[in-house]
Protein backbone atom coordinates (compact mmCIF):
# COMPACT_ATOMS: atom_id res chain seq x y z
CA UNK A 1 0.00 0.00 0.00
CA UNK A 2 1.45 3.37 -1.06
CA UNK A 3 1.90 5.95 1.67
CA UNK A 4 0.82 9.55 1.10
CA UNK A 5 2.29 12.36 3.21
CA UNK A 6 -0.20 15.23 3.36
CA UNK A 7 0.71 18.85 4.06
CA UNK A 8 -2.32 21.02 4.76
CA UNK A 9 -4.11 23.13 7.34
CA UNK A 10 -5.84 21.26 10.15
CA UNK A 11 -6.28 23.66 13.06
CA UNK A 12 -8.77 23.42 15.91
CA UNK A 13 -9.62 27.10 15.33
CA UNK A 14 -10.97 26.25 11.86
CA UNK A 15 -13.54 23.46 11.68
CA UNK A 16 -13.45 23.69 7.88
CA UNK A 17 -9.72 22.93 7.80
CA UNK A 18 -10.29 19.86 9.98
CA UNK A 19 -13.16 18.59 7.82
CA UNK A 20 -11.26 18.98 4.53
CA UNK A 21 -8.19 17.23 5.97
CA UNK A 22 -10.29 14.37 7.28
CA UNK A 23 -12.16 14.08 3.99
CA UNK A 24 -8.96 13.75 1.98
CA UNK A 25 -7.47 11.11 4.28
CA UNK A 26 -10.76 9.21 4.31
CA UNK A 27 -11.06 9.27 0.53
CA UNK A 28 -7.45 8.12 0.07
CA UNK A 29 -8.09 5.26 2.48
CA UNK A 30 -11.21 4.23 0.55
CA UNK A 31 -9.14 4.05 -2.64
CA UNK A 32 -6.39 1.94 -1.11
CA UNK A 33 -3.83 4.49 0.09
CA UNK A 34 -2.41 4.98 3.58
CA UNK A 35 -1.86 8.59 4.62
CA UNK A 36 -0.41 10.74 7.35
CA UNK A 37 -0.98 14.47 7.89
CA UNK A 38 2.11 16.46 8.84
CA UNK A 39 1.37 19.73 10.63
CA UNK A 40 3.41 22.63 11.86
CA UNK A 41 3.61 22.80 15.64
CA UNK A 42 0.78 25.04 16.88
CA UNK A 43 3.16 26.98 19.13
CA UNK A 44 5.00 28.03 16.01
CA UNK A 45 2.07 29.43 14.08
CA UNK A 46 -0.20 30.90 16.77
CA UNK A 47 -0.85 34.62 16.46
CA UNK A 48 1.27 36.34 19.09
CA UNK A 49 0.62 39.95 18.06
CA UNK A 50 0.47 42.37 20.96
CA UNK A 51 -2.81 44.21 21.66
CA UNK A 52 -2.98 47.49 19.73
CA UNK A 53 -5.96 49.22 21.28
CA UNK A 54 -8.99 49.10 23.53
CA UNK A 55 -10.83 46.59 21.31
CA UNK A 56 -7.91 44.16 21.48
CA UNK A 57 -7.78 44.41 25.27
CA UNK A 58 -11.55 43.88 25.50
CA UNK A 59 -11.15 40.75 23.38
CA UNK A 60 -8.53 39.44 25.80
CA UNK A 61 -10.89 40.04 28.75
CA UNK A 62 -13.86 38.48 26.96
CA UNK A 63 -11.73 35.52 25.84
CA UNK A 64 -10.76 34.95 29.46
CA UNK A 65 -14.43 34.92 30.48
CA UNK A 66 -15.16 32.37 27.74
CA UNK A 67 -12.11 30.27 28.49
CA UNK A 68 -14.10 27.23 29.58
CA UNK A 69 -16.23 27.13 26.44
CA UNK A 70 -13.32 27.83 24.10
CA UNK A 71 -11.31 25.07 25.79
CA UNK A 72 -14.27 22.71 25.33
CA UNK A 73 -14.24 23.48 21.61
CA UNK A 74 -10.48 22.91 21.46
CA UNK A 75 -10.71 19.59 23.27
CA UNK A 76 -13.59 18.30 21.14
CA UNK A 77 -11.97 19.25 17.85
CA UNK A 78 -8.53 18.04 18.85
CA UNK A 79 -10.08 14.73 19.90
CA UNK A 80 -11.66 14.39 16.45
CA UNK A 81 -8.33 15.12 14.75
CA UNK A 82 -6.33 12.60 16.77
CA UNK A 83 -8.98 9.87 16.67
CA UNK A 84 -10.02 10.17 13.02
CA UNK A 85 -6.68 10.88 11.31
CA UNK A 86 -3.06 9.88 11.47
CA UNK A 87 -1.47 13.21 12.43
CA UNK A 88 2.04 14.22 13.45
CA UNK A 89 3.36 17.65 14.47
CA UNK A 90 6.79 18.97 13.52
CA UNK A 91 8.54 21.86 15.21
CA UNK A 92 10.62 23.54 12.49
CA UNK A 93 11.98 23.44 8.93
CA UNK A 94 14.79 21.08 9.90
CA UNK A 95 12.27 18.59 11.30
CA UNK A 96 10.43 18.64 7.96
CA UNK A 97 13.66 17.98 6.06
CA UNK A 98 14.53 15.06 8.33
CA UNK A 99 11.01 13.66 7.96
CA UNK A 100 11.21 13.94 4.17
CA UNK A 101 14.49 12.01 4.14
CA UNK A 102 12.93 9.24 6.20
CA UNK A 103 9.96 9.07 3.78
CA UNK A 104 11.82 9.77 0.53
CA UNK A 105 10.31 6.83 -1.35
CA UNK A 106 6.77 7.99 -0.62
CA UNK A 107 4.45 10.56 -2.18
CA UNK A 108 4.03 14.08 -0.76
CA UNK A 109 0.69 15.82 -1.32
CA UNK A 110 -0.07 19.51 -0.71
CA UNK A 111 -3.72 20.36 -0.14
CA UNK A 112 -6.40 21.28 0.20
CA UNK A 113 -7.55 24.64 1.70
CA UNK A 114 -5.80 28.02 1.35
CA UNK A 115 -2.31 26.58 1.58
CA UNK A 116 -1.06 28.75 -1.32
CA UNK A 117 -2.49 32.02 -0.03
CA UNK A 118 0.11 34.67 -0.98
CA UNK A 119 -0.55 36.62 2.21
CA UNK A 120 0.85 33.66 4.17
CA UNK A 121 3.29 32.39 1.53
CA UNK A 122 4.42 29.34 3.50
CA UNK A 123 7.10 27.38 1.62
CA UNK A 124 6.22 24.22 3.58
CA UNK A 125 3.06 23.88 1.50
CA UNK A 126 5.11 23.90 -1.71
CA UNK A 127 6.95 20.81 -0.48
CA UNK A 128 10.40 22.31 -1.09
CA UNK A 129 11.82 20.17 1.72
CA UNK A 130 10.92 16.90 -0.06
CA UNK A 131 13.23 17.16 -3.06
CA UNK A 132 13.83 13.40 -3.26
CA UNK A 133 10.14 12.45 -3.48
CA UNK A 134 7.20 12.61 -5.85
CA UNK A 135 5.34 15.86 -5.17
CA UNK A 136 1.72 16.57 -6.06
CA UNK A 137 -1.07 18.89 -4.97
CA UNK A 138 -4.82 18.44 -4.65
CA UNK A 139 -7.39 21.27 -4.72
CA UNK A 140 -4.91 23.82 -3.40
CA UNK A 141 -6.46 27.26 -2.94
CA UNK A 142 -4.90 30.71 -2.92
CA UNK A 143 -7.77 32.72 -1.45
CA UNK A 144 -6.34 35.90 -2.91
CA UNK A 145 -4.86 35.68 -6.42
CA UNK A 146 -2.84 38.89 -6.19
CA UNK A 147 0.90 38.18 -6.56
CA UNK A 148 3.59 40.85 -6.58
CA UNK A 149 6.69 40.26 -8.70
CA UNK A 150 8.73 38.80 -5.84
CA UNK A 151 6.05 36.24 -5.00
CA UNK A 152 5.52 35.43 -8.67
CA UNK A 153 9.17 34.39 -8.85
CA UNK A 154 8.88 32.38 -5.65
CA UNK A 155 5.75 30.57 -6.83
CA UNK A 156 7.34 29.91 -10.22
CA UNK A 157 10.34 28.28 -8.57
CA UNK A 158 8.27 26.24 -6.11
CA UNK A 159 5.80 25.00 -8.74
CA UNK A 160 8.62 23.79 -10.99
CA UNK A 161 9.30 20.92 -8.58
CA UNK A 162 5.77 19.47 -8.69
CA UNK A 163 5.00 16.32 -10.63
CA UNK A 164 1.25 17.04 -10.74
CA UNK A 165 -0.66 20.21 -9.85
CA UNK A 166 -4.30 20.48 -8.81
CA UNK A 167 -6.05 23.62 -7.58
CA UNK A 168 -9.56 24.26 -6.27
CA UNK A 169 -10.56 27.39 -8.19
CA UNK A 170 -10.40 28.39 -11.84
CA UNK A 171 -9.11 31.81 -10.80
CA UNK A 172 -6.17 30.11 -9.11
CA UNK A 173 -5.43 28.10 -12.25
CA UNK A 174 -5.50 31.24 -14.39
CA UNK A 175 -2.86 32.94 -12.24
CA UNK A 176 -0.58 29.91 -11.87
CA UNK A 177 -0.69 29.00 -15.57
CA UNK A 178 1.37 32.12 -16.17
CA UNK A 179 4.10 30.70 -13.92
CA UNK A 180 4.40 27.13 -15.15
CA UNK A 181 4.07 25.10 -18.33
CA UNK A 182 2.78 22.13 -16.34
CA UNK A 183 -0.83 21.12 -16.78
CA UNK A 184 -3.05 22.33 -13.93
CA UNK A 185 -6.16 20.42 -12.97
CA UNK A 186 -9.11 22.06 -11.21
CA UNK A 187 -10.70 19.75 -8.64
CA UNK A 188 -13.45 20.00 -6.08
CA UNK A 189 -12.86 20.44 -2.35
CA UNK A 190 -12.14 17.15 -0.51
CA UNK A 191 -15.32 17.48 1.57
CA UNK A 192 -17.30 16.53 -1.55
CA UNK A 193 -15.29 13.31 -1.93
CA UNK A 194 -17.08 11.88 1.11
CA UNK A 195 -20.65 10.64 0.74
CA UNK A 196 -23.39 12.67 2.44
CA UNK A 197 -24.46 9.61 4.45
CA UNK A 198 -21.02 9.35 6.02
CA UNK A 199 -21.13 12.97 7.14
CA UNK A 200 -24.56 12.38 8.67
CA UNK A 201 -23.26 9.30 10.50
CA UNK A 202 -20.58 11.48 12.13
CA UNK A 203 -23.03 14.06 13.47
CA UNK A 204 -23.50 14.66 17.18
CA UNK A 205 -26.56 16.58 18.37
CA UNK A 206 -26.00 20.04 19.82
CA UNK A 207 -28.54 20.97 22.55
CA UNK A 208 -30.87 23.33 20.70
CA UNK A 209 -34.64 23.05 20.94
CA UNK A 210 -36.85 23.99 18.01
CA UNK A 211 -36.07 25.43 14.60
CA UNK A 212 -33.19 27.86 14.19
CA UNK A 213 -31.08 29.88 11.76
CA UNK A 214 -27.38 29.04 11.69
CA UNK A 215 -24.84 31.78 11.17
CA UNK A 216 -21.22 30.87 10.38
CA UNK A 217 -19.11 33.89 9.52
CA UNK A 218 -15.38 34.11 8.90
CA UNK A 219 -15.87 37.48 7.21
CA UNK A 220 -18.13 40.03 8.89
CA UNK A 221 -19.42 43.40 7.74
CA UNK A 222 -21.44 45.47 10.20
CA UNK A 223 -23.91 46.11 7.39
CA UNK A 224 -25.03 42.49 7.67
CA UNK A 225 -26.69 43.19 11.03
CA UNK A 226 -29.78 44.90 9.63
CA UNK A 227 -30.30 42.07 7.13
CA UNK A 228 -30.09 39.47 9.89
CA UNK A 229 -32.53 41.40 12.08
CA UNK A 230 -34.96 41.46 9.17
CA UNK A 231 -34.42 37.72 8.54
CA UNK A 232 -35.19 37.01 12.17
CA UNK A 233 -38.34 39.16 12.01
CA UNK A 234 -39.46 37.49 8.77
CA UNK A 235 -39.00 33.91 9.98
CA UNK A 236 -39.59 34.26 13.70
CA UNK A 237 -36.55 32.05 14.32
CA UNK A 238 -33.59 32.60 16.68
CA UNK A 239 -30.11 33.01 15.21
CA UNK A 240 -27.29 30.80 16.51
CA UNK A 241 -23.74 31.64 15.48
CA UNK A 242 -20.79 29.23 15.55
CA UNK A 243 -17.88 31.42 16.61
CA UNK A 244 -14.24 30.39 16.04
CA UNK A 245 -13.13 33.12 18.47
CA UNK A 246 -14.45 36.14 20.33
CA UNK A 247 -16.86 37.64 17.85
CA UNK A 248 -18.85 40.81 17.38
CA UNK A 249 -21.30 39.31 14.89
CA UNK A 250 -25.00 39.78 15.45
CA UNK A 251 -26.77 36.71 16.84
CA UNK A 252 -29.17 35.68 19.59
CA UNK A 253 -26.78 32.99 20.74
CA UNK A 254 -23.03 32.75 20.14
CA UNK A 255 -21.69 29.21 20.36
CA UNK A 256 -18.05 28.91 21.43
CA UNK A 257 -17.99 25.23 22.41
CA UNK A 258 -18.92 23.51 19.14
CA UNK A 259 -17.04 20.36 18.15
CA UNK A 260 -16.59 19.00 14.62
CA UNK A 261 -19.43 16.48 14.84
CA UNK A 262 -21.71 19.12 16.38
CA UNK A 263 -20.92 21.56 13.59
CA UNK A 264 -22.09 18.98 11.06
CA UNK A 265 -25.31 18.50 13.04
CA UNK A 266 -25.94 22.23 13.27
CA UNK A 267 -25.62 22.74 9.50
CA UNK A 268 -27.72 19.67 8.73
CA UNK A 269 -30.52 20.61 11.14
CA UNK A 270 -30.68 24.37 10.60
CA UNK A 271 -33.80 25.73 8.95
CA UNK A 272 -31.64 28.29 7.13
CA UNK A 273 -27.89 28.91 6.92
CA UNK A 274 -26.15 32.25 6.43
CA UNK A 275 -22.40 32.02 5.92
CA UNK A 276 -19.31 33.77 4.56
CA UNK A 277 -17.24 30.61 4.96
CA UNK A 278 -16.30 28.41 2.01
CA UNK A 279 -16.89 25.25 4.02
CA UNK A 280 -20.08 26.72 5.46
CA UNK A 281 -21.33 26.99 1.88
CA UNK A 282 -19.92 23.56 0.98
CA UNK A 283 -21.77 21.74 3.75
CA UNK A 284 -24.92 23.73 3.08
CA UNK A 285 -24.81 22.24 -0.42
CA UNK A 286 -23.90 18.75 0.81
CA UNK A 287 -26.90 18.80 3.16
CA UNK A 288 -29.09 20.61 0.59
CA UNK A 289 -29.90 23.49 2.88
CA UNK A 290 -31.65 26.75 2.06
CA UNK A 291 -28.71 29.11 2.48
CA UNK A 292 -27.39 32.56 1.65
CA UNK A 293 -23.66 33.12 1.15
CA UNK A 294 -22.31 36.50 2.21
CA UNK A 295 -19.20 36.65 0.05
CA UNK A 296 -15.97 38.30 1.15
CA UNK A 297 -15.26 40.87 -1.61
CA UNK A 298 -11.50 40.34 -1.23
CA UNK A 299 -11.86 36.59 -1.88
CA UNK A 300 -14.96 36.17 -4.06
CA UNK A 301 -13.72 33.32 -6.26
CA UNK A 302 -13.73 30.59 -3.60
CA UNK A 303 -17.49 30.39 -3.06
CA UNK A 304 -18.42 31.64 -6.54
CA UNK A 305 -16.35 28.91 -8.21
CA UNK A 306 -18.01 26.22 -6.07
CA UNK A 307 -21.49 27.46 -6.96
CA UNK A 308 -20.57 27.55 -10.64
CA UNK A 309 -19.08 24.04 -10.72
CA UNK A 310 -22.14 22.50 -9.08
CA UNK A 311 -24.66 24.81 -10.83
CA UNK A 312 -26.18 25.90 -7.54
CA UNK A 313 -28.01 29.22 -7.38
CA UNK A 314 -28.11 30.22 -3.71
CA UNK A 315 -30.57 32.62 -2.18
CA UNK A 316 -30.00 36.23 -1.34
CA UNK A 317 -30.40 36.76 2.40
CA UNK A 318 -33.52 38.81 1.62
CA UNK A 319 -35.04 35.70 -0.01
CA UNK A 320 -34.53 33.34 2.92
CA UNK A 321 -37.87 32.50 4.49
CA UNK A 322 -39.75 34.43 1.80
CA UNK A 323 -41.00 31.45 -0.17
CA UNK A 324 -38.23 31.04 -2.74
CA UNK A 325 -36.12 27.87 -2.48
CA UNK A 326 -32.85 26.57 -3.93
CA UNK A 327 -33.29 23.95 -6.65
CA UNK A 328 -30.97 21.02 -5.93
CA UNK A 329 -32.09 18.89 -8.88
CA UNK A 330 -29.04 17.29 -10.51
CA UNK A 331 -26.58 18.40 -7.81
CA UNK A 332 -25.91 14.85 -6.59
CA UNK A 333 -25.03 13.82 -10.13
CA UNK A 334 -22.69 16.77 -10.57
CA UNK A 335 -20.98 16.03 -7.25
CA UNK A 336 -20.51 12.40 -8.31
CA UNK A 337 -19.03 13.52 -11.62
CA UNK A 338 -16.54 15.75 -9.81
CA UNK A 339 -15.78 12.93 -7.38
CA UNK A 340 -14.92 10.60 -10.25
CA UNK A 341 -12.73 13.25 -11.92
CA UNK A 342 -10.87 13.79 -8.68
CA UNK A 343 -10.41 10.07 -8.10
CA UNK A 344 -8.90 9.69 -11.57
CA UNK A 345 -6.61 12.69 -11.03
CA UNK A 346 -5.35 11.42 -7.66
CA UNK A 347 -4.71 7.88 -8.89
CA UNK A 348 -2.73 9.17 -11.87
CA UNK A 349 -0.88 11.83 -9.85
CA UNK A 350 0.11 9.40 -7.11
CA UNK A 351 1.36 6.96 -9.75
Amino acid sequence: MKKINILTYCSWTSVGSILQAFALTDFLKSTGFESIVWLENWNRIINKNKPRGAKDYLKIVYRALLRGKIKASHDKRQSFVTSMMNVEYLANDEAFRIMATEHKNEVFLAGSDQIWNPERCNHIFFLDFADKSRRISYAASMGSTKLDEEKRELYKSWLSSFDSISVREKACKKVLEELTEKEISVNIDPTFLVEREKWIALEKEYPIKGKFILLYMLYWNSGFKDELIELKRRTGLPIYCVCPDVSGVYADHRLYDVGVEEFLWLVDHAEYVVTSSFHGAAFSIIFKKQFAPLINPSQPSRIQNLLEVLSVSPLDIKELGAGKRINYDGVDERIEKERQRSSEYLKEAIG
